[in-house]
């Protein structure tokens, strides 16, 4: 028993240390690797417009504009209220009493300052437009009178043209030969001379021949003349 104790032993200081595998359990499962994110396409960017000073100008004065309580329009409608003959002594009074309501009227005056320029924008734009449309006008007008013209110039050419077709026409149609007659001209008797040589009734023209000429006598008796 020791012999074998020993050699135990022994052994053990050589032996390598040994890994223990559990066979039932499931082989661990490496994770993937992340694919790599797919690049943005590269939109190319147009620059920003620049902005209007004027406009930006404008907007901001309409964003920070607050209209007063009581502004240029109900100031209109108190004007029209009141008389027109002493103007100095009325707008005294109106003073007078917007300031006793705590109104001022220099708010009312920016107010109006502030629709003056928005009517004259206004004015400004459809002045433009009425520009725009009596040019188009214009051209339409233009285009028009052309193409009057046109069908006017068109017409008289149709109208030569149909006359010269039908002198045509007609000149075929005379010359073409009237049809002959079938019974042929017409023969006209000959009338046999009457009278003698002599000049006296019932004479013979020739003096020759034994045909009888007979003549009347201014009696009323028939002679018979024979050679």
């Amino acid at each position: 028993m020791g012999l074998f104790d020993k050699r135990k032993k022994g052994g053990d200081d050589f032996d390598s240390p040994v890994e223990n595998i559990d066979l039932n359990a499931p082989p661990a499962v490496q994770p993937a690797a992340s694919a790599p994110a797919p690049l943005a396409a590269s939109t190319p960017t147009r620059p920003a417009p620049e902005p209007d000073p004027d406009a930006a100008a404008e907007s901001e004065m309409d964003d920070d504009y607050d209209a007063p309580a009581y502004g240029i329009d109900d100031a209109i409608e108190l004007m029209r209220s009141l008389p027109t003959d002493n103007v100095e002594l009325v707008v005294q009074v109106v003073k007078k009493t917007l300031e006793s309501t705590k109104v001022k009227v220099r708010s009312i005056i920016d107010d109006a300052s502030r629709k003056q320029k928005d009517i004259e924008g206004r004015i400004d734009v459809l002045k433009k437009e009425i520009a725009e449309y009596e040019q188009e006008i214009a051209t339409r007008r233009e285009e028009i009178a052309k193409l009057e013209a046109d069908h006017a110039e068109t017409t008289t050419v149709k109208e030569r043209l149909e006359l010269a077709e039908k002198l045509t026409t007609g000149a075929r149609g005379s010359a073409k030969p009237a049809p002959a007659s079938a019974s042929g001209p017409a023969s006209h008797p000959k009338t046999p001379a009457v009278g003698g040589s002599g000049g006296r009734p019932g004479a013979s023209g020739s003096g020759t021949g034994s045909t009888p000429s007979t003549g009347t006598s201014p009696k009323g008796t028939t002679i018979i003349a024979k050679k």
